[in-house]
């Protein structure tokens, strides 16, 4: 029975070394939320518009009609001219390179006059 006293002591005094450490709680500081995006409220035509070109009235598609009919000399395929306008209004291209992409094609190189050296 001694050692279930002596057992009971050391309890005791082990329960009185464990010291209850009061922790403060620190207020956390949350960061200010971002400022809100304006929306830009702009309308979306069913038809590209020519934003490079100052004072030209006319849509994407009427340009790449027109580069076709000067350089080829017939109209654009309806491919084409999907193609041309989702690259100026999806991509960014600017119409000058229309221009170039026709007149690197091979349909308008076979057009040109052999140059012979």
């Amino acid at each position: 029975m001694a050692t279930k006293k002596g057992s009971k002591k050391t309890e005791k005094k082990v329960e009185e070394a464990v010291v209850e450490e009061k922790v403060e709680e620190v207020p956390v500081e949350e960061p200010a939320p971002a400022p809100k995006a304006e929306k830009k409220t702009e309308k979306k035509s069913t038809k590209a518009e020519m934003p490079d070109i100052v004072g030209y009235s006319k849509t994407v598609p009427e340009f790449v009609e027109e580069v076709h009919q000067a350089l080829l000399g017939r109209s654009a395929t309806e491919k084409e001219v999907e193609v041309m306008c989702g690259l100026v209004t999806r991509v960014g291209l600017p119409l000058s390179e229309i221009v170039r992409q026709v007149k690197m094609s091979g349909e308008y190189q076979a057009t040109l006059p052999l140059i012979e050296s």
